[in-house]
């Protein structure tokens, strides 16, 4: 019988994007990846992730790391909008 849904609990890369032959996401990675985007096109959703606050520390070391007091957002895969990136399939 197969299971329905994302395994964010374990750290197996078994999680493919259809707009990203070739690579391979744990559960967490694609919550995170989720979250992320979610906020990008509508920041007061309840993702019902409780991922709000590592989302905030990444913001904030990434606006470090620019060396710029702002953040800006940098989209993992551009070209694509998040909405684009619903293929989730299991390898």
């Amino acid at each position: 019988m197969r299971m329905s849904g994302i395994d964010y609990a374990s750290s197996e890369k078994k999680y493919r994007l259809n707009a990203l032959p070739g690579e391979s996401f744990s559960g967490l990675e694609l919550m995170c990846l989720m979250h992320a985007g979610l906020r990008q096109v509508q920041p007061d959703a309840d993702t019902g992730m409780d991922l709000d606050k590592p989302f905030e520390a990444a913001k904030q070391l990434h606006s470090v790391g620019k060396g710029q007091g702002g953040y800006e957002f940098m989209n993992p895969l551009p070209g694509l909008s998040v909405f684009e990136v619903s293929g989730i399939s299991l390898s």
